[in-house]
């Protein structure tokens, strides 16, 4: 479920509403368009009910940190996949609570801003160790002890900082938001000591939207990470704080209602054998027949560019890998139907063990080889491939592969 949030628009100042996936942000006041640009994770803050007479020195935010992905494992017993979303202490205490539960669900929270009253305490968990409880939450991995880790993947994932609002008062820790005393026996002096004032470079940034070659405006979905030209027929992605123009390609069709973008990712890995798609069908085992065309064809992985649940990912991104010597040649027309591209290119990457995996026939066998596999030199091109609409399905007639309406629905909505 996306956090919904208020920040203040860039332009004016108004109060914007928007959710945690939101890239582009537009201002229903002054009508003005931006791209967001993280310097980090995203801080906010729980609303709070925090009397006025409190003093400022004796405001305390407490950091929990907020992980919502897919988590995907690869044991002896098999191929597990589950969507986690939790909040977990970012900060050792034995006292205080342990997870802010349904609350940043249930509440508008607001971004946290430079002039926030109070001090923030300093995250000290360890990011890494917040993804292993949050794997460790699910009964997916719930494997028998003597079952072997062999691989473990978190994509799609969004991580940021989610703060509680508490204050001192004779010497007792109150919860802001309800405004009763927490636990006994915490040691408020000494968080109070080691918190800061919040700061400047915690805010994210903004660039406009003009398109870096022609200057006509972009268009692009609020959730989207590439900005589209439709004046000079150019996508642009933003890295480090600038629009630079992608390399992609769109595959012409007679009929394409949508237009799904892929990343396809050339890749050497290490471990194995894996040049051609010959060498692909090989390896997984794969029942098709090995032409002479497949021995001079090279491999690629195509990984959808779009969310997905994890299910529908690994299927999606399985059948057109293993489809792809149906694909024609790419056109330079670029068509007007483009869906929103809200996988990122290092989360693709991430994902490319557990594609394999997921191809192979015998997949317990496969397995016990994925620690030695190790990916280098990705090279990736955004592929747009048309699919049709046929019922509630969308139907791509090159892979004959198929996609339901409502799975693309849910997956901008987890």
């Amino acid at each position: 479920m996306e956090l919904s949030y208020i920040q203040d628009c860039a332009s004016c100042g108004a109060p914007i509403e928007a959710t945690e996936a939101d890239r582009v942000v537009e201002c229903q006041y002054c009508d003005v368009r931006n791209y967001m640009v993280k310097t980090g994770p995203l801080r906010f803050a729980l609303p709070h009910m925090i009397p006025d007479t409190v003093d400022e020195s004796d405001i305390l935010h407490i950091p929990y940190l907020r992980f919502k992905g897919h988590i995907y494992s690869c044991t002896g017993d098999g191929l597990h996949h589950s969507i986690v979303d939790t909040t977990q202490l970012g900060c050792s205490s034995s006292t205080l609570p342990a997870s802010l539960g349904l609350r940043p669900q249930a509440m508008q929270i607001r971004l946290v801003a430079a002039d926030s009253r109070g001090r923030f305490l300093k995250l000290t968990e360890q990011v890494k160790e917040i993804f292993f409880k949050a794997a460790n939450l699910t009964t997916a991995f719930a494997a028998k002890s003597e079952s072997p880790l062999y691989h473990r993947a978190y994509i799609g994932e969004t991580i940021s900082y989610i703060y509680l609002p508490t204050y001192c008062r004779e010497g007792r820790l109150f919860d802001g938001v309800l405004n009763r005393p927490l636990a006994a026996g915490i040691d408020v002096d000494g968080l109070l000591k080691k918190a800061s004032a919040a700061r400047e470079q915690w805010l994210p940034r903004y660039i406009t939207t003009i398109c870096p070659h022609c200057a006509a405006l972009m268009t692009a979905a609020s959730d989207s990470l590439v900005m589209q030209c439709f004046n000079c027929e150019s996508l642009w992605l933003e890295k480090k704080g600038r629009f630079g123009r992608m390399k992609s390609g769109f595959v012409a069709a007679d009929r394409g209602d949508t237009y799904l973008p892929f990343w396809r990712i050339s890749a050497e890995l290490t471990g194995v054998k894996l040049s051609s798609f010959a060498d692909f069908l090989r390896l997984t085992n794969h029942p098709m027949v090995i032409r002479g065309q497949h021995e001079q064809m090279e491999h690629s992985f195509w990984i959808p560019a779009f969310k997905l649940r994890p299910k529908y990912f690994l299927k999606t991104a399985k059948n057109i890998t293993v489809s792809q010597y149906r694909i024609p040649g790419k056109s330079t027309d670029m068509p007007k139907n483009l869906y929103p591209v809200t996988m990122p290119l290092t989360e693709a990457v991430q994902s490319l063990k557990t594609v394999l995996t997921s191809a192979a026939v015998n997949k317990k066998k496969f397995m016990s080889s994925l620690p030695r596999i190790k990916t280098t030199g990705p090279r990736a091109e955004l592929v747009y491939l048309p699919f049709h609409q046929l019922g509630q399905d969308l139907v791509q007639d090159h892979t004959s592969v198929t996609i339901n309406g409502k799975t693309l629905y849910y997956g901008r909505t987890m």
